[in-house]
């Protein structure tokens, strides 16, 4: 009898968010983003959320679709007032909604608390959180991050570093950087003109034409 009430509840459950209109249009929104149709999926996101469909998943795409229109505070209205234990996915919503709206701190609490609690980053996670930590002139602290990025997302965390690294005008640590980006990739063609441009900043002008000519070079 027990096993019974269980199978009629589950049943009933998955038939409700199967023929409930606002769980229809979650999953069309879904789709839409997986095909990367971000601005087609917001407007039917916001009539779910309007229509008071009380969903953690409707908030969490919700809010993604948010920020790729730019409205990071919209994004920290929405997911901050949940007093649940943000998940890692949530963090990184937030922590990119404060980015967006140039309060790194605000997102660096999220990434801090999160990790007190023992949570473990992602290759993706340690590459926003040292981001974050660039955009918040934390600068050591960003370093020292930037060096914990492995696998493909540390080519992204070797650009920013040598981005942060001449912007300081450690132009000896940041030009090899580049040089050997632009030599495991020869056809990035921006990775080049930023070496291009830094060589420029260093005096360095032969090499820099060097690099310019490269450029302009066809393909």
């Amino acid at each position: 009898m027990l096993l019974y009430a269980v199978a009629v509840f589950l049943a009933t459950t998955v038939l409700y968010h199967f023929m409930n209109p606002g769980w229809v249009d979650l999953r069309r929104a879904r789709i839409l983003m997986t095909d990367d149709r971000f601005q087609e999926a917001l407007p039917i996101l916001e009539s779910v959320k309007a229509r008071g469909l009380q969903s953690d998943l409707l908030d969490e795409k919700l809010g993604e679709a948010l920020l790729r229109a730019g409205r990071g505070s919209e994004v920290i209205a929405l997911l901050k007032t949940d007093s649940t234990l943000h998940g890692l996915g949530r963090v990184r919503l937030l922590a990119g909604a404060y980015a967006q709206d140039q309060r790194p701190e605000g997102g660096l609490a999220f990434f801090e608390e999160f990790l007190k609690g023992q949570g473990q980053l992602d290759a993706g996670a340690r590459l926003q959180y040292a981001s974050l930590l660039r955009q918040a002139r934390r600068d050591g602290e960003a370093e020292a991050a930037y060096a914990m990025v492995t696998g493909p997302e540390s080519r992204r965390a070797r650009l920013e570093l040598a981005e942060m690294q001449a912007w300081q005008g450690r132009f000896g640590e940041a030009i090899p950087s580049l040089r050997q980006l632009v030599e495991e990739d020869p056809s990035d063609r921006a990775i080049r003109l930023l070496l291009a441009r830094v060589l420029t900043w260093s005096g360095d002008y032969q090499e820099s034409q060097a690099e310019y000519r490269k450029l302009l070079s066809p393909p």
